[in-house]
């Protein structure tokens, strides 16, 4: 089992999900067939700027991704994680070409899988529901 560490938190007791969070990951590693170097993961309980206006991102060059956690119940961030993993099995399948926005065909994929992935793990595990 992949293990992914997050950032202590000041607001919320983030630490609580650590656990929930690396079963998430891996559930999504088996469900999509995922291969290869797995992401470096940073969950942030701070915002990168003020002007940030969303809660994840995935950076295919250096395979590394950043979650928001501030202020989010555990599904918000699960599907975060999620849509994230789908950019890298976008990126794995050669599929990420620069940077797409809001309404590209890779975020409209991303988010559907995201919402699939999420209906899937909340059947068996009703608990993430706050």
């Amino acid at each position: 089992m992949r293990r992914y560490e997050i950032e202590p938190s000041n607001s919320q007791p983030y630490e609580q999900y650590r656990d929930r969070i690396n079963h998430f990951i891996n559930w999504v590693f088996k469900k999509q067939h995922l291969k290869g170097d797995p992401p470096e993961i940073t969950f942030a309980d701070e915002k990168e700027s003020e002007d940030m206006h969303h809660t994840g991102w995935y950076n295919h060059e250096e395979n590394r991704m950043w979650v928001y956690t501030g202020h989010r119940n555990l599904v918000d961030i699960l599907r975060t994680v999620a849509h994230e993993l789908r950019h890298y099995k976008q990126g794995t399948q050669g599929r990420i070409h620069g940077h797409s926005g809001p309404g590209s065909p890779n975020e409209r994929d991303a988010d559907a899988e995201a919402g699939y992935l999420m209906k899937l793990y909340g059947r068996e595990h009703p608990e993430i529901i706050e």
